[in-house]
């Protein structure tokens, strides 16, 4: 069973994007090196007698290759194969 849409996650998000807390930041791949982009969540730390702290926090990564190749949708016979399987056969919703 494909695991179900979190609509409180959806709001989060959205006002995240309504409020302009969400940035584009370019970071380097740890096995590769190269480029990759993820998208971020801009937390504002205030501390009293401190400047502000900016911390990006990483909710998903931009593709840099074909993303219908590189994934397998929960429709697809191929998803409830075992070896796709979470936790040993387990899956975890």
């Amino acid at each position: 069973m494909a695991s179900k849409p979190r609509p409180r996650s959806f709001r989060t998000l959205g006002k995240a994007f309504e409020k302009g807390d969400i940035a584009l930041l370019e970071c380097l791949d740890r096995n590769t090196g190269e480029p990759a982009y993820a998208i971020c969540a801009i937390n504002i730390r205030r501390q009293a007698d401190c400047e502000p702290e900016i911390e990006m926090v990483p909710l998903g990564l931009m593709f840099n290759s074909d993303p219908y190749k590189m994934l397998i949708s929960p429709t697809d016979p191929e998803f409830d194969q075992p070896e796709m399987k979470a936790g040993g056969g387990k899956r975890i919703d």
